[in-house]
């Protein structure tokens, strides 16, 4: 059962160990203890971990919070009715999701990894790194961003202001540089 009135929290990902989707089921029941009945919870995406997924949202009491809705067609639909994305990824690669959510205003909070986009969204203040890459540091982590956001999606115009063309050759010519490329 999913309301309306209620804010989203979506995970965005295979369901296999590299994305650690079982983190995101722990970080949702220590969320529920904090802010009880608070939000919704939505997992997009399907792998090899779906039923190990099912079988812990039902053994941690979530079913009623947690929807695994699999691959979808439309995951802007999904963006848009988000206030946050968590991702639990042990890595990324080229991290479409998090371009996906900050495209849509979805605040994004993640495990630590070092990719650039993540420290380039960090300091647009629209994408947040825990401190560590556990569930109780993305709650942390999650806890500082709702109080400063009050829940709502940013600005995206705002960061579509520091994201221009100037600034990214500006920051491709320093690394190059500190590589000496």
């Amino acid at each position: 059962n999913f309301h309306k009135d209620k804010k989203t929290i979506i995970f965005v990902g295979r369901l296999n160990l590299q994305k650690q989707p079982l983190d995101f089921v722990k970080f949702v029941k220590i969320l529920e203890q904090v802010y009880p009945n608070e939000y919704q919870y939505k997992m997009l995406g399907d792998g090899i971990l779906r039923e190990t997924v099912r079988l812990q949202i039902f053994k941690e009491n979530l079913s009623s919070k947690i929807s695994i809705l699999g691959s979808v067609e439309n995951i802007d639909e999904y963006y848009s009715e988000a206030s946050y994305m968590i991702m639990t990824s042990d890595f990324e690669g080229q991290p479409g999701a998090i371009f996906e959510a900050i495209q849509a205003g979805v605040r994004v909070i993640t495990y630590p990894y070092d990719h650039w986009i993540c420290e380039i969204f960090s300091k647009l203040h629209c994408s947040h790194t825990s401190l560590a890459c556990t569930p109780e540091s993305l709650l942390e982590t999650f806890i500082v961003q709702r109080n400063n956001s009050n829940d709502e999606k940013f600005d995206i115009l705002n960061v579509e202001k520091e994201f221009n063309e100037q600034k990214l050759t500006t920051s491709w010519s320093r690394l190059f540089e500190q590589l000496k490329i």
